[in-house]
């Protein structure tokens, strides 16, 4: 099964709708949901989904929240395991918004 990661900005984790989409998501794939408060918090995360195999995290937020979840990708600590830049996805993408490595 795949394991993903999803990251909520706390705006987007307010979006009428989402608790049920996530549910029927979860029933079919291992995601798990995390709503950082800090950039550190969000640090961590991505580091402990990498470190249990996650091969997929997808950022939901604006533009703020995309920037860091790709730079902490592209750019990990030492210790990180590197990740294929298409494992980022943004959602809804927006023309001139997705970003790589």
């Amino acid at each position: 099964m795949t394991k993903v990661l999803l990251i909520l900005n706390a705006k987007a984790a307010t979006q009428e709708g989402l608790r049920d989409i996530v549910t029927e998501i979860q029933a079919e794939t291992a995601l798990d949901v995390f709503i950082p408060w800090s950039f550190e918090q969000m640090e961590g995360a991505i580091a402990q989904a990498l470190a249990s195999g996650a091969t997929r995290i997808i950022a939901e937020g604006g533009d703020g929240t995309l920037n860091a979840v790709v730079n902490l990708i592209c750019a990990p600590s030492p210790s990180a395991t590197p990740v294929s830049p298409a494992a980022v996805s943004k959602s809804p993408p927006k023309p001139g918004s997705m970003m790589g490595c």
